[in-house]
């Protein structure tokens, strides 16, 4: 007991470096144990929803050809272009990016069916969603002949939710709420036909897309307001405090701004269009699609001031443009990986069509995960 006062108040011993080592050595090794047993314990013990995002899988669309018909049809693989195989879906995946579930493992799609007796029109259209794995197709709407259309689709920050757009006769489109859970489909009123819906990342807004401008509704259907006139195409910030979104420019081509969520302190970030303009075909012809990275400092873009889709990366306020591709004939789809290291995308090359590829962030590294895909989505 001497001792071990005397170890800790300094006063002398016999050998007291060699005594004061042996003592405290057991008790560092202890809580050394200690804490790493604590951690181990942490570990195993974490919440499901807290555990890091997995994008070992990425899911895209490809073409092929079954029966003497090309069809469109969803495929998913590893990161490393390896293990792809079919989502199965017997029916037409439209040509637009479906859209992923927040917990990483359902897809939303939209897809045409052909009538049997007349292959060249559409009979049906569905909105779906389906697991990752290939099981558990549901139809949430649909639409009967080639009359009408979806327009957009996005998923509520718990996934219980779908908000989409749908018009049944191509002149003006509903803003519907569907509860998973209870199979309901909801009208929201809305002042304009729709467009793109996108939930606020706290579930508590609705931003909507219309012909006279960007809209804000409460999740429950009140307080729908003009934001944001002449504009469109509204991405969320990962905070959900600003918004991105590109409009019109006086020479034809479409131009990437930024706003607060509620539409004030409205800025363009982007300058550029490209140096071939095509009539009528805004926005192709400047800067579009816009992708925040998951810190909301970065946004990943699409531009065509050199005329041909390359992706492009810039500072949230506009500096520092940079060119991340060159393109042989055009990059297109970013999809910015959960942890902000990588980009996936679209690239047209002369030795294959459409297919996906990866880089890091900075551009580096890029190389083809397969030579037929497009519209690539990180999944579990």
């Amino acid at each position: 007991m001497d001792k071990i006062e005397n170890a800790f108040t300094g006063k002398k011993q016999k050998s007291n470096v060699t005594s004061f080592v042996k003592f405290i050595a057991p008790i560092c090794f202890f809580l050394l144990c200690l804490s790493c047993a604590d951690k181990k314990e942490a570990d195993v013990d974490e919440p499901e929803d807290e555990i890091p995002f997995s994008y070992s899988s990425v899911s895209y669309i490809a073409l092929f050809e079954e029966g003497g018909r090309l069809m469109r049809e969803l495929f998913i693989m590893d990161t490393s272009g390896n293990e792809i195989r079919r989502i199965q879906y017997d029916g037409k995946i439209r040509y637009e990016k479906p859209v992923r579930s927040h917990c990483g493992t359902k897809l939303l799609f939209v897809a045409d069916e052909r009538c049997e007796d007349d292959l060249l029109n559409i009979c049906q259209q569905g909105l779906y969603y389906v697991n990752t794995d290939g099981k558990g197709l549901t139809l949430i709407d649909k639409i009967s002949g080639h009359v009408g259309y979806f327009s957009g689709a996005d998923w509520s920050p718990d996934d219980t939710k779908i908000v989409y757009s749908k018009s049944d006769d191509r002149k003006s489109a509903d803003l519907i709420l569907y509860d998973l859970s209870k199979k309901i489909p909801q009208i929201l009123s809305t002042k304009e036909s729709i467009y793109l819906p996108k939930f606020s990342p706290d579930g508590k807004k609705i931003a909507y897309s219309s012909k006279v401008g960007i809209y804000n509704i409460d999740a429950n259907g009140k307080n729908d307001q003009l934001i944001i006139k002449d504009s469109g195409n509204t991405v969320w910030s990962p905070h959900g405090d600003k918004m991105a979104y590109y409009g019109p420019n006086d020479t034809g081509g479409s131009q990437i701004f930024v706003a607060d969520a509620d539409g004030s302190n409205q800025k363009q970030l982007t300058f550029t269009v490209s140096p071939h303009l095509y009539p009528g075909s805004w926005p192709r012809d400047g800067n579009l699609d816009p992708q925040w990275t998951p810190d909301g400092k970065k946004i990943v873009y699409v531009s065509r001031e050199n005329e041909k889709s390359e992706i492009f990366i810039m500072n949230a306020d506009g500096s520092d443009q940079r060119r991340l591709t060159e393109a042989e004939y055009g990059d297109a789809d970013p999809e910015i990986t959960p942890d902000g290291k990588f980009i996936l995308f679209s690239s047209n090359k002369h030795d294959m069509a459409t297919g996906i590829c990866i880089m890091t962030l900075d551009g580096q590294n890029q190389r083809v995960l397969t030579k037929n895909g497009c519209f690539p989505i990180v999944c579990r």
